[in-house]
């Protein structure tokens, strides 16, 4: 499955596989999944507020921005929902989305 790693750095794309132990080997715990948009959703780490994690700040700011949320603790990442019961590789289209916000930050550089 195609993800966008949302690193403090530099976020970047990745291939991780699609079982439940994939993705939370990606956020260190127990996901939770915020909705982004129609599709777009934002996996993290369901205790990240309450761990010894750190700021997330790309994170944060794509989702005060495109849900007026609050902080993202520890790590996270991108994808997309099949709108069944399903995430999916990100599509282009919700990459797009993601990487508009995230370049006006320095967050992705060109691609």
């Amino acid at each position: 499955m195609r993800i966008l790693r949302l690193n403090n750095d530099l976020c970047e794309l990745a291939e991780i596989g699609d079982e439940l132990e994939d993705l939370q080997a990606v956020v260190q715990g127990y996901i939770e999944l915020v909705t982004l948009g129609s599709t777009l959703r934002m996996v993290v780490n369901e205790e990240g507020l309450f761990s010894n994690f750190k700021f997330n700040r790309p994170a944060t700011q794509l989702y005060r921005d495109l849900r007026g949320g609050d902080f993202i603790m520890g790590p996270a990442f991108l994808c997309s929902f099949d709108g069944k019961e399903s995430l999916v590789s990100l599509t282009d289209e919700d990459y797009e989305t993601a990487a508009k916000v995230l370049r006006s930050y320095g967050y992705v550089k060109g691609d």
